[in-house]
């Protein structure tokens, strides 16, 4: 995978006459999208270790309509969901006419955080840094049900920048329970949810692990076997849920292209 450092390599091998540079803008370092070639690519189903994983899913794209249902991966494939070797990769470009895109895998069994058996989400993979344009991305959710609160109470996410941290992965958690839109703050009529933001620390150049388990009520997310949260999440325990996995942008202001890929996952 490329890195990107074309404008200050080209600083750095024309010179400026002395040994004193300006510092490196990091929003000139990126990686390079994956380009898509319909005849080297592989429907996913294509490989038994994602047997498991696809019976249980849909595909949603490029919002919340599906793509592909529960059980009709096999030979599917596009440009925004796709293998080369055995990794799965999600790919999305948003310009700003559009007000969200997707490539996300939804769970289609749902479930409570109160569930003794215990739900668990677990994944390899890496990351891409956008170029700029796109200052955030999500790539793993649990989201409520429509019929519940349909409403994430975590995102796992990318953030260029944010409290003062650059290229930084993020846990966004809602901090409250169901709310009605009577419940809201200075009488909006849309339902306003309180957040606690993690931070998981720099985002890994390489592929990293992440798990996330939620049973009676507990949630744990790890990253690389590390503990980042270990919380209870009791007040949740009236909403129905399901794990998504993918990659999203939801501002308004982005625009451009941004890509996850798993070497591993499972839900």
């Amino acid at each position: 995978m490329k890195y990107f450092t074309i404008m200050m390599a080209l600083f750095f091998m024309i010179g400026c006459g002395n040994d004193k540079h300006p510092p490196i803008d990091d929003d000139l370092l990126y990686d390079e999208i994956t380009q898509y070639d319909s005849n080297s690519s592989i429907p996913p189903y294509d490989f038994i270790k994602y047997h498991d994983l696809l019976d249980g899913v849909k595909l949603q794209y490029p919002d919340r309509e599906t793509a592909v249902k529960e059980g009709e991966f096999e030979g599917f494939k596009s440009d925004f969901f796709y293998c080369d070797s055995s990794y799965i990769h999600f790919r999305i470009k948003k310009d700003l006419k559009i007000h969200k895109i997707r490539s996300e895998l939804r769970q289609m069994e749902e479930w409570s955080s109160g569930d003794m058996l215990g739900r668990y989400w677990f994944a390899k993979l890496k990351g891409l840094k956008p170029k700029i344009g796109v200052d955030s991305y999500t790539w793993m959710q649990i989201h409520g049900t429509t019929g519940s609160y349909n409403f994430p109470i975590l995102r796992l996410a990318w953030v260029r920048n944010y409290g003062g941290l650059y290229d930084h992965l993020w846990a966004i958690i809602i901090t409250n329970g169901p709310r009605s839109s009577a419940q809201t703050r200075g009488g909006d009529t849309g339902i306003v949810n309180d957040y606690n933001w993690v931070d998981l620390g720099e985002r890994p150049k390489e592929f990293f692990t992440a798990s996330v388990s939620v049973k009676d009520n507990l949630m744990i997310v790890s990253i690389d076997d590390k503990v980042m949260i270990y919380k209870d999440i009791s007040y949740w325990e009236k909403v129905q849920n399901y794990f998504k996995a993918g990659v999203y942008i939801n501002r308004n202001d982005d625009s451009g292209s941004a890509e996850v890929i798993f070497e591993k996952l499972t839900m």
